[in-house]
């Protein structure tokens, strides 16, 4: 049956900007990386990004981090579900609880980087990744994906940037360090295509990071969270999601709330705001 609307969480499982907000009390505003999708995604498309408040980390760079915050994903995506959500984006790049999830959810979970990766693999013979890493060639997991994938002979490189992901976020840093990370990006972009030989080029950054990349390179760029909330729209609107055969049920869901029983009440307060809007009446 077609819906009349659709609902898709993006969450990560880890603390971020939307939860300092909200113990700030202060205004959670509209995502600024969500902004460009607004007049795209079908009007009856609800987008919503959903803080952890409970997790330990704030940032993923390494196994340790991406291993933490796996079991906070997971059960936001199972209460995503029973809340009635139609799909889930784990919008940190190294797919932390992706499986986890596919597994203990009906629902379609999608990650940034897989969807990214992917439609990079169709635009061009090789692509590369340029992102946040400790490791100047990535971390190793992100070699791990790709090859998961089923895309490693598609890639050219992974590039590094040894500083924190939350120094991209567009919401917090200043402008003198979006300016440097806008040439500090470019510059490893241009050694991706020029020395790796990349014909295609997935990006790390938000809006701003992305449309100054898009003046001065002519190759595709792609930004993951700008294309996964249409891969989920699509496979919501096809009535697909991940396969049993591969992502069986779990025979029990205690740790998140089995099928069978209600989640258990949440104490902390959680951040969630509108990234992109139904605009349309909201009635199913």
């Amino acid at each position: 049956m077609k819906k009349n609307r659709i609902r898709i969480m993006v969450t990560t499982g880890m603390r971020g900007y939307i939860d300092e907000k909200l113990e700030g009390r202060l205004p959670l505003g509209e995502s600024p990386r969500a902004v460009p999708l607004y007049d795209l995604l079908d009007p009856k498309t609800e987008l919503i990004e959903r803080g952890t408040p409970d997790s330990p980390v704030g940032h993923v760079e390494q196994y340790y981090q991406d291993t933490l915050i796996a079991p906070y994903f997971v059960r936001n995506a199972v209460e995503a579900e029973k809340e009635g959500f139609d799909a889930v984006i784990q919008s940190c790049h190294s797919d932390p609880g992706v499986e986890a999830a596919r597994e203990a959810c009906e629902i379609p979970v999608v990650s940034v980087l897989e969807c990214a990766a992917h439609i990079a693999a169709m635009l061009g013979r090789k692509f590369s990744i340029v992102i946040s890493s400790r490791h100047p060639q990535g971390m190793a997991k992100f070699h791990e994906l790709i090859a998961q994938y089923g895309l490693t002979s598609k890639l050219a490189s992974v590039r590094g940037i040894d500083l924190p992901p939350t120094n991209f976020n567009e919401e917090t840093i200043s402008e003198e360090n979006l300016a440097r990370i806008k040439q500090i990006l470019l510059e490893e972009c241009r050694k991706a295509i020029d020395e790796d030989g990349a014909d295609v080029i997935v990006t790390y950054g938000e809006t701003k990071v992305l449309d100054f990349l898009k003046e001065k390179l002519d190759v595709p760029l792609i930004q993951g969270f700008q294309v996964a909330p249409f891969i989920a729209e699509m496979l919501v609107k096809l009535g697909l999601s991940q396969s049993k055969r591969t992502y069986p049920t779990p025979r029990h869901l205690r740790a998140y709330g089995s099928p069978e029983q209600d989640l258990p009440e949440k104490p902390r307060m959680v951040a969630e705001r509108r990234a992109v809007s139904s605009r349309e009446p909201s009635s199913q």
